[in-house]
């Protein structure tokens, strides 16, 4: 009875610990995308979950002048689980559902890694599904047939769409516009000091001392187990706290520099916050 009580405590606290660390790894890569140069507002402001993100279109490409609100849903397990991804306005790709905005994305649908966060999806992902569309896996079976019949044709009625659908003029019918504008101009006004970059890029791991699950090393997608994974993505609080200790030594207008940068840090965090309640709160009223 006892072994198997330890056992079961043993347990509840492996969960409970990984579940702090998947809210921490959350955490963080939501402040990554609302610090970054996308618009963003938050729908859901209880569980933090659900975003709307105003993506142009890759310059040069038949995408290009376009804007599209894209709504970004996180499952519960996410990391290990992918975000899921709907374009709100319309689109014309053979990848991309006219009607329900669905993105049928490999990298989104099947093989997203815990290594990759939000905005991979907006630097990468997505621009290069716009440049390079793949008509023999569509969602848009009209778009894909119309780009193997006849390319001129389609790249027309790409920019059809987005002269119709995809303008600053259409986009300003939508309720989210006006609080994407709002939250743009409060970011300006309180010049907000940038998170060190060193602070939300990922960190170089040293692959040999990583458990690995089941694969061997000729598999092509071997992946890192979830505790390493969270552990590295997840702990940068506890790895401030230990920087600062080592550096507590070191000079004096070095130690002054860090703790401002802690400070700027705090407090856009508190002002990022509060823009995600004020935009709960107007998607709810509208």
């Amino acid at each position: 009875m006892e072994s198997q009580k330890r056992q079961t405590s043993g347990q509840s606290q492996s969960m409970s610990s990984t579940n702090q660390n998947v809210n921490k790894r959350k955490e963080k890569d939501v402040m990554k995308l609302l610090i970054s140069d996308y618009d963003v507002v938050c729908v859901n402001e209880i569980l933090n979950n659900e975003f709307i993100i105003r993506l142009r279109g890759p310059a040069n490409s038949n995408y290009d002048g376009g804007q599209w609100f894209v709504r970004v849903m996180l499952p519960e397990q996410y990391p290990y689980k992918s975000p899921s991804i709907g374009f709100i306005n319309k689109i014309y790709h053979p990848n991309i559902d006219e009607q329900s905005g669905s993105v049928c994305l490999d990298v989104i649908n099947q093989t997203w890694s815990p290594m990759f966060d939000l905005v991979n999806i907006f630097d990468i992902f997505i621009p290069q599904l716009l440049l390079y569309p793949n008509p023999k896996d569509p969602l848009n079976g009209e778009a894909a047939n119309m780009l193997n019949r006849d390319e001129k044709a389609y790249n027309q009625k790409v920019r059809d769409y987005v002269k119709k659908y995809a303008t600053v003029e259409h986009l300003k019918l939508n309720s989210f516009y006006q609080e994407m504008e709002k939250n743009s101009n409060q970011l300006k006004a309180v010049k907000i000091n940038p998170i060190p970059q060193s602070n939300l890029e990922e960190e170089k791991v040293d692959t040999k001392r990583l458990p690995f699950k089941g694969k061997s090393d000729d598999d092509e997608d071997d992946s890192l187990s979830e505790t390493s994974l969270l552990d590295m993505d997840g702990s940068d609080e506890d790895q401030d706290d230990q920087q600062s200790d080592i550096q507590s030594g070191s000079d004096s207008d070095e130690s002054q520099s860090q703790n401002q940068s802690k400070s700027t840090q705090k407090k856009q965090k508190i002002i990022i916050k509060e823009m995600i309640k004020s935009s709960s709160a107007q998607v709810k009223q509208a």
